[in-house]
């Protein structure tokens, strides 16, 4: 595991590189249904690595897609009755998409940013689980966290590969914490996961 400090102003920040075990089982699996011109459930809340499978189950038969906002990040082909497109969120962030033949149709998917405070050994901190591994070097994507500290409204931003982040908890205090996926090529980015709440008592 790798450790590397960040010189971000007064919220000391790590960064530690983590992979998934090896002979890890299958991730998780939830279906959304395409019935006529509709996603069901239109919003779905997921754990990281977990798989969605779209099953288009429109009588009579009628063509839909599954087309992120993000350009690029998920596009299915076109699945007429009887066909299904998976995809694995593997990363934390609330991904919108629509049907791109019928744009009426509109779903989202959110990935809940992990959250723990850790007050084991000399410094507390907070250990913030961004997504299921470090993306490599030639991704386009960066998990991208944001926090406010104590006091603070002024929320703080740092892009990373590495797929944990550490917050060191220096002031005694309520934490907010929130992240997306940004593709640093195209400049886009996924909606932001709901802010999670942390307190810090010494």
């Amino acid at each position: 595991m790798r450790r590397t400090l960040l010189p971000l102003l007064a919220a000391l920040v790590l960064t530690t590189g983590a992979g998934g075990p090896a002979g890890a089982a299958a991730p998780p699996m939830v279906d959304v249904t395409i019935r006529s011109m509709r996603y069901d459930p239109v919003t779905l809340s997921v754990a990281e690595g977990t798989r969605v499978r779209w099953n288009n189950v429109t009588s009579p038969s009628r063509a839909h897609d599954v087309v992120s906002s993000m350009p690029g990040y998920i596009r299915s082909p076109l699945l007429v009755d009887g066909q299904s497109f998976r995809f694995t969120f593997s990363a934390a962030g609330t991904f919108t998409y629509i049907c791109s033949i019928h744009d009426v149709m509109i779903g989202a998917v959110e990935v809940p940013l992990q959250a723990k405070l850790v007050t084991t050994g000399r410094t507390p901190y907070f250990r913030l689980t961004l997504g299921t591994g470090m993306l490599p070097t030639t991704s386009p994507y960066r998990y991208v966290l944001n926090w406010q500290m104590p006091g603070e409204s002024r929320w703080q931003v740092r892009a990373s590969r590495d797929n944990t982040l550490i917050v060191l908890a220096t002031t005694p205090g309520t934490y907010h914490f929130r992240a997306r996926l940004k593709d640093k090529v195209g400049g886009t980015k996924s909606a932001n996961t709901p802010v999670v709440t942390l307190e810090f008592v010494p």
